[in-house]
């Protein structure tokens, strides 16, 4: 009788996916870019139409407020 191979080595544990720079970067100066785009647009919209100023600030304002209330949840959901 054969005697059966011994046994593989233990498989390595997985690393940690590590964070590329670069994507962080790109991600940023994309973001960036796309929230400058809408400030420039909203700014000369309001500029050509002076009448939009209020709602687009309110807009704005509503926009604003629940962008916190979803932080604030993130934030306590995470405790």
């Amino acid at each position: 009788m054969s005697t059966p191979p011994p046994p593989d080595p233990a498989a390595p544990p997985p690393e940690p996916p590590s964070s590329n720079p670069w994507l962080l970067f790109a991600l940023i100066s994309l973001s960036a870019a796309v929230l400058g785009l809408i400030g420039a647009a909203t700014l000369y919209l309001t500029w050509q139409h002076p009448t939009l100023a209020t709602p687009i600030t309110a807009a704005g304002s509503l926009v604003g407020l629940l962008v916190a209330v979803i932080g604030l949840v993130i934030a306590l959901a995470k405790r």
